[in-house]
């Protein structure tokens, strides 16, 4: 009576094949049934004999193992004799698939990420533009960190997972590669028929075959386009002083650690050209700003103020 009680609690429990049953009372009149989820189906000599114990096993069809992928066993249920519970990532009568976590949308990686099927599981790997551990992925800014491959004349703007390059005005390009624009007016404008490129147009009249013959050998080359039109290049904040006012191809104070112009003006306070503190043009230098290689300086009593105005300058050739 006792030993069928154990039995059929065996039977309802899916992992039970053999039971060990006490055959003592205890105190309260109770028996233990030891509920087994292996079997032994080899000689009986390899059992260990306990008198006070009784051994019942049914025959299992798990004891070849037909369940892989370390899936569980369990004797019975169907007609082959067994049922495999297979672990996450597996499926099959015997559990041998694998389950593509990716393909079939059961995985839990970010959308900024690459999902990669492994054997029984998946692996995720933030795309490149972003950080984190897979399951969560946030955007690098390439641009604050450094990351960036834009020009230094251009904006880098962060995007998700990216960034752009755009050219600052003034330049052209790509944005990794950004050059000076160069501004055509075509047409006739008094000089000429055809296309027109930023050069300082001096008088009209052509006086060399190149700019770089007007101002290779260093000599100074003069010009009589006057204080007001050079100016004008600058715009209402221009000033210089009031004498000397030597212009042209490579414009030298007498004193050549003062102000000079590769082509430009120059002037002083008094009326001699040996000490200019002033002067507008291109490729400037001397005292008093040797930084400033482009634009206005003025020192010493100039007509509007002391000036230390950088300019970016186009020069027009035909």
């Amino acid at each position: 009576m006792v030993a069928s009680f154990c039995e059929n609690v065996c039977y309802m429990e899916p992992d039970c094949v053999s039971i060990n049953l006490d055959k003592r009372v205890d105190g309260l009149g109770v028996y233990k049934c030891e509920l087994n989820n292996a079997t032994h189906e080899g000689p009986l000599d390899e059992l260990t004999d306990h008198e006070s114990y009784f051994y019942h096993a049914a025959e299992s069809n798990c004891v070849q193992s037909p369940c892989k992928n370390n899936a569980k066993c369990q004797s019975g249920f169907t007609e082959k004799g067994y049922c495999c519970l297979c672990p996450s990532g597996f499926e099959g009568s015997i559990c041998h698939l694998d389950i593509d976590e990716c393909v079939n949308g059961l995985h839990k990686c970010s959308p900024n990420t690459f999902c990669k099927n492994t054997k029984g599981s998946y692996d995720c790997t933030c795309k490149p533009g972003f950080s984190g551990n897979g399951k969560e992925c946030n955007d690098i800014d390439e641009c604050v960190k450094g990351l960036h491959t834009c020009n230094p004349n251009a904006f880098c703007n962060n995007t998700n997972g990216s960034y752009n390059c755009a050219c600052k005005p003034g330049f052209t390009g790509n944005g990794q590669e950004c050059h000076v624009s160069v501004l055509c007016h075509m047409g006739d404008f008094g000089c000429g028929d055809g296309g027109w490129t930023p050069i300082l147009k001096i008088d009209g009249t052509k006086q060399a075959i190149s700019l770089y013959s007007l101002i290779a050998d260093g000599q100074h080359r003069n010009t009589t386009l006057g204080r007001d039109t050079w100016k004008k290049l600058i715009g209402l904040e221009a000033s210089l002083q009031l004498n000397c006012d030597r212009e042209g191809f490579n414009t030298v104070c007498e004193d050549e650690t003062y102000s000079k112009a590769r082509i430009g003006i120059v002037n002083n306070d008094y009326d001699s050209c040996l000490y200019c503190d002033s002067r507008i043009g291109f490729g400037t230098g001397g005292r008093p700003d040797h930084s400033n290689a482009c634009g206005n300086v003025a020192n010493h009593s100039p007509d509007n103020g002391d000036k230390f105005i950088n300019t970016m300058g186009y020069i027009l050739v035909h």
